[in-house]
């Protein structure tokens, strides 16, 4: 079950992870560092608002369904309520800030109270899918925003449209699927606020309000300490390595995280403790599996695996990467793993002072950092402000509900990804690609040499079947 629903999550991630990935590799050759550096701000921003305003809701939607599932109405209702309250709240406040900005600064400003609309309800349309464990709805989903918003930013790329087809393409990729979603589903519950509803997703949800502003603070609020003292152009050359690498790195752990945490929930709500364990360790490793032998090729392989870059951002590219790609692999840990122990054991506000120490981590380090190394100091203090939240957030809830953690099949990935590296490295004259497909087949062979999770057996078994 496990595997499987994992698969389907993966599936959804891993299209729109690819779709990304081109479209990073098509961003990073049609737009100017410049320009990306606008994009990363005004999107940033949006970011921000979007967790403080909804980020919180999206989470107790997910753990609170369960509770509903027989009569969802209410609780999707009083959901859809809230989302029309931050949509009507950001109208008044897009409104009221057209009074102190001018010229091209006020049409980014509507754009980014319009993406923000946008982008929050769909993001809960999602979470509603992935609530009910339509995860095949969910692969639907995802993947056409992430095509659309490819097409269409080409598109408008290729005409000229520099930060505004970014911004656009962005915007109607989230437009599309919340029409659908307003047709399929909304529709049918009317946004009603239900005051029993609203008090549990209060309960439950608000204290994780601080929680994710901080960590949204960390992941956004460097790239506006990096524009301040060293300006646009270089929080571009920042965003789009961060972005692409986000992309590849966390992929695998977050679309394995939207398959166990409904499963491993339902196994807690069941009162089977050893049965959600059995599902959370298995998913770790799962994770583990797809996503350190990429960090590592992008950490220690830089110069092979820059090519996924254009020209303009190539050069800059190999000194940052080790550093983030470590970063967001402990990053995707932290959050799509060891913080699920506090959501289990109704412990949110436990998150807050972990998320509190980080953010005054990153914001020293980059304060002190950026200044004298500029993008150098970003990376490294991105890399030491989650090296610092992984551990608290490992140590914290072990003694709220202790996450297992599979330390031999830990070792198993580590040798394997050793090979892989090593085979890279044999074959550094080779063309990049070559010694990239080289790397990842040693990977996949010391696996399966290994039998990692038993994949070896079950082929085996499945051949012996059809002869």
């Amino acid at each position: 079950m496990v595997l499987r629903q994992s698969a389907i999550y993966l599936v959804a991630k891993a299209v729109p992870g690819l779709v990304n990935f081109l479209s990073a590799f098509l961003f990073s050759r049609m737009v100017a560092p410049n320009d990306y550096g606008v994009f990363a701000l005004i999107f940033a921003n949006v970011m921000v608002a979007n967790t403080v305003a909804q980020v919180w809701i999206r989470t107790s939607l997910v753990r609170l369904y369960p509770e509903h599932a027989e009569e969802p109405s209410r609780l999707i209702g009083t959901v859809q309520w809230l989302d029309r309250l931050s949509n009507f709240v950001a109208i008044a406040i897009g409104v009221i800030g057209l009074l102190f900005f001018q010229g091209p600064d006020r049409g980014f400003w509507i754009a980014g109270i319009v993406l923000f609309m946008l982008q929050s309800s769909q993001e809960i349309g999602l979470e509603l899918e992935r609530a009910r464990m339509q995860s095949k709805q969910f692969a639907v989903n995802s993947s056409l925003r992430s095509v659309l918003r490819l097409v269409i930013t080409v598109v408008l790329l290729k005409m000229g449209w520099g930060v505004w087809g970014l911004l656009v393409g962005a915007g109607v990729a989230a437009l599309v699927p919340n029409i659908y979603a307003w047709y399929s589903t909304w529709r049918h519950h009317p946004a009603r606020l239900d005051r029993d509803v609203f008090k549990a997703l209060v309960s439950y949800g608000l204290p994780l309000l601080g929680v994710y502003a901080l960590d949204s603070l960390i992941g956004q609020g460097s790239r506006l300490i990096l524009n301040h003292y060293r300006g646009t152009e270089q929080t571009g050359l920042y965003s789009m390595v961060l972005d692409l690498l986000k992309q590849i790195v966390q992929i695998a752990v977050l679309g394995v995280n939207l398959a166990i945490f409904p499963l491993a929930l339902r196994k807690f709500k069941e009162n089977d403790e050893e049965g959600a364990k059995v599902v959370l360790k298995r998913g770790i490793s799962l994770s583990l599996a797809l996503s350190l032998p990429l960090a590592l090729v992008f950490a220690a392989a830089p110069d092979q695996s820059s090519i996924v870059f254009g020209a303009k951002y190539r050069a800059a590219a190999p000194a940052i990467m080790p550093a983030i790609a470590f970063a967001m692999l402990l990053a995707g840990i932290k959050q799509f793993y060891f913080d699920l122990a506090f959501q289990f054991g109704y412990k949110t506000n436990q998150q807050f002072g972990i998320n509190a120490v980080a953010a005054v981590v990153s914001l020293v380090l980059n304060i002190v950092l950026i200044p004298k190394m500029g993008l150098a100091g970003i990376a490294w203090a991105t890399l030491w402000t989650y090296i610092v939240a992984t551990a608290l957030s490992a140590w914290k809830g072990r003694a709220v509900f202790a996450m297992p953690w599979p330390w031999k099949e830990t070792a198993m990935v580590a040798i394997a990804s050793a090979a892989m590296i090593l085979a890279i490295r044999l074959l550094g004259n080779a063309p990049p690609a070559a010694a990239l497909a080289a790397g990842a087949a040693v990977y996949g062979i010391v696996l399966l040499g290994v039998d990692y999770l038993g994949l070896r057996s079950k082929v085996t078994r499945k051949v012996l079947r059809k002869r």
